[in-house]
């Protein structure tokens, strides 16, 4: 067998005992025995909550549709609205450290029927609009995170931001990390409900904190999620 032969034939052994590290001797060169895995039953993802999570995917273009104010009201209501009482008082859509709700949710508006250009504060406990700046702000908002198309595109962008002192004052240091977690929840909790009403969306982490300040008129509360929100395009 010629020296070229036995190289290919050696490539092909150690690419087959690749396949079998991964796929068959794994678990058990890894120390797994079968009788200690347990296989889990199906996921039924035809219906309910499990439907959405199945189905929900991350939506960067859109189309030139409007919103209406009632996926604003559902989206933002989603993100940080009031549900039910708890120990603490109002319990919020979105889980919080100690009831601390460092959250702060805003809303760039482009093309929502019936309601100007601007950029807006939600405020949970009343459920309205306060209006922090007139006009349409998506340009500013693309060029701060770095011209991520989605932004200019989509009707509509949530800001999800927080002040972190309404947690650490409890917590710590260790607090940022809840407000972080916080943030994860009620970013989530508007894609699931922009899935429910046929919408699209997609978060975005990588802006600049100082220009998404900027469009929201200094407010003191640090920006963490970019939520654009439209039609699929």
């Amino acid at each position: 067998m010629s020296i070229k032969s036995k190289s290919i034939l050696l490539i092909l052994l150690l690419a087959g005992f690749s396949l079998l590290l991964v796929y068959g001797w794994g678990p058990v060169l890894q120390g797994q025995n079968e009788e200690d895995l347990t296989e889990l039953p199906e996921v039924e993802t035809d219906e309910g909550l499990a439907e959405l999570i199945y189905q929900r995917r991350s939506i960067r273009n859109f189309t030139d549709e409007p919103l209406t104010q009632e996926d604003v009201a559902h989206l933002l209501w989603s993100g940080e609205g009031i549900t039910v009482d708890g120990v603490s008082g109002p319990t919020r859509s979105s889980p919080s450290a100690g009831a601390t709700d460092p959250l702060e949710v805003y809303l760039v508006a482009g093309e929502v029927s019936g309601l100007p250009a601007g950029v807006y504060r939600y405020d949970p406990v009343d459920h309205d609009l306060e209006l922090k700046q007139e006009g349409d702000y998506r340009a500013q908002i693309t060029d701060a995170a770095l011209g991520q198309a989605a932004l200019r595109e989509a009707p509509m962008v949530v800001i999800i931001a927080a002040e972190l002192a309404r947690t650490t004052a409890s917590y710590g240091v260790r607090g940022e990390r809840y407000v972080y977690i916080e943030a994860g929840h009620a970013g989530q909790n508007i894609n699931l409900m922009a899935h429910k009403r046929g919408l699209g969306t997609v978060l975005i982490g990588a802006f600049d904190d100082q220009e998404v300040q900027n469009v929201l008129s200094s407010e003191p509360a640090e920006p963490l999620l970019l939520i654009p929100v439209g039609h699929a395009g």
